[in-house]
């Protein structure tokens, strides 16, 4: 219509500041969660709705939603924190009831492997709830109005949303973060490996269940099969939960590299210490005092000055090539021994590499 001619773009103006609200509120919440799993617990939020009759006035802009009269519904919802019981032993502990569309209780968040995934799984529960909220009572439900709302508050990461420190306000760069920090565990082990296994099923499907909901609800684009395996990505989310596995092994990769460098830069190479055996010559063959030689010296490691610094190489470099051939290791992730392997020889390369160059005067 020729007479409103800017009204696409106020409407998108309009959307992007609800998203900037909802944004904020989400990031509010993600510091609660992350304030109960620093103390070993996992929060949740149960919620209710309310009908609110009294006209709210605020000081602020006159066409802020606080000032909207007449009857309305507001979203009230309370925080609560549940104790998570580790279990040891039980390294697959799965629900086939997805914690992000149901009803958040304490027993499907028990269900988690893990603390920090049933944190992640109730972020998710949370944005759906409110989403669905959002959905049905502000925007009225309007496909139209939630695919212009969907387009803020779930803009597509970068490419290289991991190196990048301020993304442009994308949520969806938050949302990666909190997958990243939760759910990638950093220490090596057979527990562990078989851990990240039952991880990926387990965000796959709550993921998809998550994206599914928006779907629904118009706020992203596209298809998606829950539990098929030729599913359509629709989001960074998703693919990032289907290669959690992948993610894992170069994330451990990056670690012992960085420790390496962190040991090469940070230690001083000439501290040394005093290692082997004081061998003494062995006395003239066939003499008297040539009775009294020990037969193994020759095989004794001979007292000498080796440097902190390549003690330190050599132990992180056993350690690693330990769990490379560690069964378990090549049964749980295939591609985790080959990495390791790579990451003790690209150690070594550091230490070729730095230490000559570092020391040349």
């Amino acid at each position: 219509d020729p007479r409103f001619a800017s009204f696409g773009e106020t409407l998108d103006i309009t959307m992007k500041k609800v998203a900037q609200k909802l944004t904020g509120a989400l990031k509010a919440r993600m510091a609660t969660f992350e304030s109960a799993l620093a103390s070993g617990e996992v929060a949740m939020f149960t919620m209710r709705e309310e009908s609110v009759s009294k006209t709210r006035r605020s000081a602020g802009d006159k066409y802020d939603l606080t000032n909207v009269g007449g009857n309305s519904i507001q979203l009230l919802w309370a925080s609560t924190t549940v104790k998570y019981a580790e279990q040891v032993g039980n390294d697959a502990r799965d629900s086939s009831t997805s914690a992000v569309s149901a009803e958040i209780n304490e027993e499907l968040l028990q269900s988690a492997p893990s603390a920090a995934i049933a944190t992640f799984i109730s972020l998710l529960n949370y944005m759906t709830h409110l989403l669905m909220f959002v959905h049905d009572h502000a925007l009225l439900g309007r496909p139209e109005l939630s695919k212009i709302l969907g387009k803020h508050i779930f803009r597509p990461a970068p490419p290289d949303f991991a190196l990048s420190v301020a993304d442009e306000g994308t949520f969806m760069t938050d949302l990666l973060a909190a997958m990243r920090r939760w759910c990638i565990p950093e220490s090596s082990s057979s527990q562990v490996w078989k851990m990240v296994q039952s991880v990926e099923h387990r965000l796959i499907t709550e993921v998809g269940v998550f994206e599914d909901a928006m779907v629904k609800l118009n706020f992203m684009n596209g298809s998606h099969v829950v539990h098929g395996t030729d599913a359509t990505t629709i989001s960074s989310l998703s693919k990032l939960a289907k290669s959690l596995c992948q993610t894992y092994v170069e994330t451990q990769r990056c670690q012992i590299i960085n420790t390496g460098r962190n040991i090469l830069l940070n230690t001083d190479y000439h501290n040394t210490s005093r290692v082997g055996h004081n061998v003494k010559d062995p006395a003239e063959p066939g003499s008297l005092d040539s009775l009294n030689d020990d037969p193994q010296s020759a095989f004794l490691f001979n007292e000498c000055s080796v440097s902190l610094v390549a003690q330190e190489i050599l132990s992180l470099c056993r350690t690693t090539l330990d769990d490379a051939s560690d069964h378990d290791a090549a049964t749980t992730i295939d591609n985790l021994p080959p990495s390791l392997y790579r990451a003790s020889r690209e150690v070594l390369d550091l230490f070729r590499a730095i230490i000559p160059t570092r020391y040349v005067k």
